[in-house]
C-alpha cells in the first residue's frame, strides 16, 4: 500500500521540478546557440509574426499603414539582423514592449495570448543575440 503513494509522489515531485526549472532549460538551449543560429531564431520570429497578419489586418495604434509596411518593417529588421547592424538590432526590442508595434498589432488583430508566447521566446533569444554581439569573442 505504501509504495503506490511513493511512485505518485515521485512521479509528483519530478513533474515539479520539471515545471519549475522549465525556463532554465530554455535559457540553457539558446545559450548553447551561435550568433547566425540566433539570428535565424530572431528572424523566424519575425515571419511568424508577419503570417498572423493579411491585407485585412487592422493597423490602428501603429505607425502602419497597410500590410506592405508591415512586410517592409519586418524585412527592414530581418536584413539588420542578417547584417549585425548594431543599431537596427537595438531597436527591435523596443517593437515587442506593451505600446510597440508588434504588441498593438497582436490586440488590435486578437492574438494576443500567442503574442506574449512569441514576446518571451524573443526576450530569451535576444538577450542571447545581443549579448553574442557585444562579446564576439
Amino acid at each position: 500500500m505504501k509504495i503506490p503513494w511513493l511512485i505518485i509522489a515521485l512521479i509528483f515531485g519530478g513533474i515539479l521540478v520539471y515545471y519549475n526549472n522549465r525556463k532554465k532549460f530554455q535559457i540553457n538551449f539558446y545559450t548553447s546557440l551561435n550568433k547566425t543560429q540566433l539570428q535565424e531564431e530572431l528572424i523566424n520570429i519575425l515571419e511568424l509574426i508577419l503570417l498572423k497578419h493579411t491585407a485585412q489586418s487592422n493597423f490602428i495604434n501603429t505607425d502602419l499603414d497597410n500590410f506592405e509596411d508591415l512586410k517592409n518593417l519586418i524585412q527592414s529588421y530581418s536584413f539588420g539582423i542578417k547584417n549585425a547592424d548594431r543599431e537596427k538590432t537595438l531597436k527591435l526590442p523596443f517593437e515587442f514592449h506593451p505600446r510597440g508595434t508588434f504588441s498593438e498589432l497582436a490586440i488590435n488583430n486578437f492574438w494576443e495570448k500567442d503574442f506574449i508566447k512569441i514576446s518571451s521566446k524573443f526576450n530569451l533569444i535576444y538577450s542571447e543575440y545581443r549579448e553574442k554581439l557585444d562579446n564576439p569573442l
